[in-house]
């Protein structure tokens, strides 16, 4: 009896299993659009003519502590940037005042994070620059089961 409650439990967990959707994309010519329905552990990478990469990526945050962070999506999921998938990165940091106290000043890429927009609870737009290519990103807040997103590609 214990057996067929472990395999029953085993196959449930199993049907609920689906693999990470990973595209990557050759930028030749602007503008791009890609519409994505992403979950966690999703990621969607952007080769630039210069060779350099841009990365977007699908992740639940979380805390310190492990415990999942507010997003304003009803999914609880969020996009997140870097040069490789799944990588962030690294915070360039600045003392303020005199307490040991740093703040967040930039970031050590060739992405430059510029405008990032909300509105209200139905979508967050956020931007990128990455050699003379931007990055529109867009979030529809209000899916429950993933996390639409549109990601527009731009020459200067």
């Amino acid at each position: 009896m214990l057996r067929i409650l472990l395999m029953t439990l085993l196959s449930v967990g199993l049907v609920g299993c689906r693999q990470s959707q990973r595209t990557e994309v050759v930028l030749t010519s602007a503008p791009f659009t890609n519409q994505l329905q992403m979950h966690s552990g999703d990621s969607c990478q952007f080769q630039l003519p210069s060779g350099d990469t841009v990365a977007v990526w699908c992740e639940r945050p979380r805390s310190f502590w492990g415990a999942a962070k507010h997003t304003d999506s009803k999914s609880g999921l969020a996009t997140v940037w870097g040069e490789t998938p799944f990588k962030k990165p690294k915070e360039i940091l600045v003392k303020v005042g005199t307490n040991n106290h740093y703040a967040v000043a930039g970031w050590k890429s060739y992405i430059a994070p510029s405008m990032v927009t909300v509105l209200g609870d139905i979508t967050r737009q956020y931007q990128l620059t990455a050699g003379n290519r931007h990055f529109l990103i867009t979030e529809d807040l209000r899916a429950t089961n993933c996390l639409p997103v549109t990601i527009r590609v731009a020459q200067e």
